[in-house]
């Protein structure tokens, strides 16, 4: 009876250690990890200026944050703070080393994998298996480590984006409302349809995000009202981001927008569209 009682007190102390431990961590273990891509086929459209300040944003709002660069241009890794000479995200999908990550210098809870500059679509071609998933595969071990990862694609429909679809679960789409930029959407649509129908049945788009918006233009009007005919009207974010020149000077000076302006209109507007997402991803 003695060692029947202990043995019964030994669960109870150990079960009562775990009641504690989760109520310690409820937080991080209900939080909903989301893996979000940003992107378009056509450049200039402020998808690397969403990403960083996103990024940003959401850290703002106590979220714990990992930018990936999967552009060449590697201007979100500057912006980050990116040492040229460090190892980048396309080393890793090269196989030669595992996915390196930085902290950012100032913005607490913010991490990045930087970009490089060497032709990581024609490597990913030759190879012959699973080369969509590698990027699925390098993510999957750490994706657990954050409440985002915001991949930066490049403005193509390639392998490489092909890769952050894979290992996505949503889609946000930037898109300036003027007529070579709209027409592109449904090259992307078509894009995220196959991979959905093909390899990743979760993916989904979040949203149509309206950029560089300027409400004096009849242009940008004749586009708006095109787009809430030819796609969805719920998957058009309420929020906006006007053109603004703070947002560009930020980016110039490699730095995101909460650091170089942060009252400015663009700050904002990323404010307001960054709790969007937070809502609609709960």
């Amino acid at each position: 009876i003695f060692y029947l009682f202990k043995k019964i007190n030994s669960i109870l102390f150990a079960l009562i250690k775990y009641y504690i431990y989760i109520c310690a961590n409820i937080n991080n273990i209900t939080a909903l990890k989301m893996i979000i891509t940003f992107v378009n086929n056509k450049g200039g459209v402020g998808k690397t200026t969403t990403a960083v300040n996103v990024a940003h944003a959401l850290t703002i709002e106590g979220k714990r944050v990992l930018l990936i660069d999967l552009d060449r241009q590697r201007n979100a890794s500057f912006i980050m703070g990116y040492d040229d000479s460090e190892s980048n995200i396309f080393d890793a999908l090269a196989g030669k080393v595992d996915i390196p990550i930085y902290a950012h210098d100032q913005i607490e809870n913010l991490h990045y994998s930087p970009a490089g500059s060497i032709d990581i679509e024609a490597v990913l071609l030759l190879q012959r298996i699973g080369r969509e998933s590698k990027l699925k595969k390098l993510l999957d071990p750490i994706k657990h480590a954050y409440d985002y990862i915001l991949i930066d694609c490049p403005p193509s429909l390639g392998m490489i984006t092909l890769n952050a679809l894979v290992a996505s679960d949503k889609l946000i789409i930037p898109i300036q409302l003027e007529p070579f930029a709209f027409l592109g959407t449904s090259e992307i649509a078509n894009f995220f349809s196959d991979v959905k129908k093909e390899i990743n049945n979760q993916l989904e788009i979040l949203g149509y995000l309206k950029t560089l918006y300027d409400s004096r233009l009849s242009q940008t009007r004749d586009i708006e009202e095109l787009l809430s005919k030819h796609v969805n009207k719920n998957k058009i974010f309420n929020s906006t981001i006007r053109k603004n020149v703070a947002l560009s000077e930020a980016s110039n000076m490699q730095q995101t927008i909460f650091e170089y302006a942060p009252e400015s209109t663009g700050a904002k507007n990323y404010k307001d569209f960054t709790k969007e997402i937070i809502q609609l991803t709960k």
